[in-house]
C-alpha cells in the first residue's frame, strides 16, 4: 500500500514505550522517505511504517488496520509455538521428505548435503 495524505493506519506502541498505545492515526503528509502523522505522533518510514525514534529504538509500528496487526500477532504466536515444539531431533517416522516439505512451506532453503 502506498501511503497518501488522509490514510488511516493502526498505530501500535512498542513494549516498554509508555503504555503501549494502540489506535487509529491519520497520515498528515508524505515525503520522499517519511510520512508525518497528525497529532502528537511523529513520522513513520514511508515503506516500512515504523515510527522514527531518532537515536533510540522506534517507539511504534503502524499497520494497514487492526485486523492486519492481529493477523501478524497470530502468525508470530503460532510460529513461536511451532519453534518451541520442534525440539532438537525429529519425531519417530519423520523423514527427509517431511522436513523438506515443511521447509518449503516456510520459505526456508536447506542446502544439499555435501557429497564425497
Amino acid at each position: 500500500m502506498t501511503l497518501a495524505v488522509g490514510d488511516k493506519l493502526f498505530y501500535v506502541g512498542n513494549e516498554g514505550v509508555g503504555n503501549r498505545m494502540r489506535g487509529t492515526v491519520t497520515v498528515k503528509s508524505v515525503g520522499r522517505k517519511w510520512a508525518q502523522l497528525e497529532g502528537n505522533f511523529g513520522k513513520i518510514h514511508k515503506t516500512e511504517w515504523w515510527e522514527d525514534g531518532g537515536d533510540y529504538t522506534s517507539p511504534a509500528q503502524c499497520y494497514a488496520s487492526e485486523t492486519a496487526f492481529l493477523q501478524k500477532m497470530e502468525v508470530a504466536r503460532a510460529f513461536n509455538e511451532l519453534r518451541q515444539r520442534i525440539g532438537y531431533l525429529p519425531n519417530e517416522g519423520v523423514d527427509i521428505d517431511d522436513i523438506m516439505a515443511a521447509a518449503n512451506a516456510l520459505g526456508i532453503k536447506i542446502p544439499d548435503a555435501p557429497t564425497e
